[in-house]
């Protein structure tokens, strides 16, 4: 986020292809240095012994359907970045322009969003482990997860509240984007729903349920799709159909994990 904020701050304002790169940029620097900072931390031994069989399967059945969630996602975004310039243009703007407006929202607007998730990817580290752990215990269980919840709806609704109160600095100091700030308020709820996504993402993999949350993830993903192709074309709408649409899909999403939640909570109470 720092480097993301610096980045902006030196280059932003040049182009806006170069704005809605600075922040991808940013989040790949982020990464790599991450990966050096495991590697210093963890020093495995050149040799390994190979794992059980069983313990092989085990993994892979836990791993496969988080890993198909991820393809759905990044299939998602890809579909979703040849399919939005085609609706623009569809509602009567040029090439160059439809793809600044996409800019505007993919790389601007969607990674502050997302800015809760520095947090709350903390929250979801400690949940898993620790929802695991109490899986035969209902009444904990219940009261764990319940203050997971309220921890990621309070950063969640800050969060929303800062980016809905400062769109306007946002956009004018940091993007140089005016037309930016409209679009930071209507999406500003999606930082709310994210935070509890991911949250809720983490206790379910900690109760081992990866596999039906991955429908929920195909079934937002059509639904985000689905409304983009309807009414991102509207000329009254464009990016705002969008937003509109990653909105419902996000919520959908969110909906879907709930249930699964509540479902498996009513199972172990009645064990």
């Amino acid at each position: 986020f720092l480097l993301s904020a610096a980045l902006l701050g030196w280059l932003g304002g040049r182009s806006i292809a170069l704005s809605a790169a600075l922040p991808e940029a940013a989040e790949f620097a982020a990464a790599c240095l991450a990966l050096l900072l495991l590697r210093r931390a963890v020093r495995l031994p050149r040799s390994l012994a190979l794992p059980s069989p069983a313990l092989m399967k085990e993994l892979f059945h836990l791993s496969a359907p988080m890993a198909v969630s991820r393809l759905c996602l990044t299939g998602m975004r890809t579909l979703n970045a040849v399919l939005l310039p085609m609706c623009l243009r569809r509602s009567g703007l040029s090439g160059s322009a439809a793809a600044a407006q996409f800019g505007l929202l993919n790389g601007m607007a969607r990674p502050l969003m997302m800015l809760p998730g520095i947090v709350t990817g903390a929250v979801c580290a400690v949940a898993t482990p620790a929802v695991s752990r109490l899986e035969r215990q209902p009444r904990r269980l219940c009261r764990l997860m319940g203050q997971l919840l309220l921890a990621a709806a309070g950063i969640g609704i800050t969060a929303a509240a800062a980016l809905g109160l400062g769109a306007e600095v946002i956009s004018l100091h940091l993007y140089h984007q005016p037309p930016l700030a409209a679009l930071v308020r209507f999406l500003c709820p999606m930082a709310l729903l994210l935070s509890l996504q991911q949250v809720t993402g983490g206790m379910i993999a900690g109760l081992g349920l990866q596999r039906r949350s991955l429908t929920g993830t195909i079934v937002s993903s059509a639904v985000t799709l689905t409304l983009t192709a309807l009414l991102a074309p509207l000329p009254s709408l464009r990016l705002f159909g969008a937003a509109t649409a990653s909105l419902a899909g996000q919520t959908v999403a969110l909906v879907w994990n709930s249930g699964i939640l509540l479902h498996r909570m009513r199972i172990l109470s009645a064990v």
